[in-house]
């Protein structure tokens, strides 16, 4: 088994552990790229998204591309997208687990002989629970 890099690793997910900074990695993803449109996009301050972008780039997530304000993806920041898309895969399937074993759970509270109001309402209760 390979040895984890708990530094490194603990840098990549402190640069992306906000919806807003998984947006611009994605943005950056799709080539070269001018901060100015990054920051408007993934909704950040001009000035807050400096901050991001040297989190970026000592994470060697991104990399210059020509001009110094335009950054694209690093290798090693292709490879976290790529992390990031299937961990995202992943996801789907495990909350509709959760969701049909909270379904499950609701059905064996209420036992054997239910209605069909009561199955509705079950349901109810269920698709109130994902607001």
């Amino acid at each position: 088994m390979e040895k984890i890099d708990y530094e490194s690793l603990s840098e990549v997910f402190k640069a992306i552990s906000t919806k807003e900074r998984i947006l611009a990695l994605e943005m950056f993803g799709k080539g070269k790229m001018r901060l100015t449109e990054v920051s408007k996009i993934s909704g950040m301050s001009r000035s807050g998204f400096q901050s991001v972008v040297d989190e970026f780039r000592e994470s060697e997530l991104i990399e210059e591309a020509g001009h110094r304000s335009y950054y694209k993806l690093s290798p090693k920041g292709v490879k976290v997208l790529e992390m990031i898309r299937t961990f995202n895969s992943y996801l789907g399937p495990i909350e509709e687990q959760s969701k049909l074993r909270q379904l499950k759970a609701s059905i064996a509270k209420f036992g054997a002989g239910l209605t069909e109001e009561d199955i509705k309402d079950i349901f109810r209760e269920v698709k109130e629970g994902e607001k």
